[in-house]
């Protein structure tokens, strides 16, 4: 029997399935550039599945850390303004200026990764698994939360969030960054 991997609930399929009997995703599809492929493993252990998002600065994929078999959330530094995809997976940052702010960029992106990984324990901010270097630019993975973006609750609310909604997502982020800011304060 051809067996493949189903890139959204990362379970063995059947080759010929186009549907997967699991989650009931379309197996036929596959990333379109200048995102990773589908399969592609990161840091050794991270099998990238579907993109979930992109945005100006980077692409979030879902995947299934090959250790846990758990699913997670990998964040690409990937800034299309300053860098192209070199092959299948390496990133080449543009030369002169755009190269200068990529490499800028690039370190700003590992220092937000590693001041998401400080709020570990804290339920109103996603935790940092891990973040890493590779293919010419940075990763980071965290952990994976299903349910709606804000953009799209936003969207479905004429976009405006009615102020009870708004206050219940805003004040626990209120919280931990008010508590951090108050360790920072206590360590110095």
């Amino acid at each position: 029997m051809n067996e493949k991997l189903c890139y959204n609930c990362f379970k063995s399929v059947n080759g010929n399935d186009t549907i997967c009997p699991y989650c009931k995703a379309d197996l036929s599809g596959c990333n379109t550039a200048p995102a990773l492929p589908r399969g592609t493993v990161l840091g050794g252990r991270y099998i990238i599945g579907k993109v979930l998002g992109q945005g100006g600065f980077g692409i979030t994929y879902l995947a299934q850390d090959y250790k846990t078999k758990e699913r997670v959330a990998v964040k690409e530094f990937f800034p299309e303004a300053m860098a192209s995809r070199a092959d299948g997976s390496s990133v080449a940052p543009y030369t002169g200026e755009r190269g200068e702010n990529y490499l800028y960029g690039k370190e700003c992106f590992i220092n937000e990764a590693k001041t998401l990984s400080e709020f570990i324990g804290n339920p109103a901010i996603v935790r940092v698994l891990s973040y890493f270097e590779e293919n010419n630019t940075a990763y980071f993975a965290m952990e994976y939360i299903e349910g709606d973006s804000l953009e799209s609750r936003l969207k479905s609310c004429g976009g405006k969030i009615p102020y009870d909604e708004a206050l219940k997502i805003i004040t626990p982020i209120m919280d931990a960054l008010s508590s951090s800011a108050n360790r920072q304060s206590r360590s110095r």
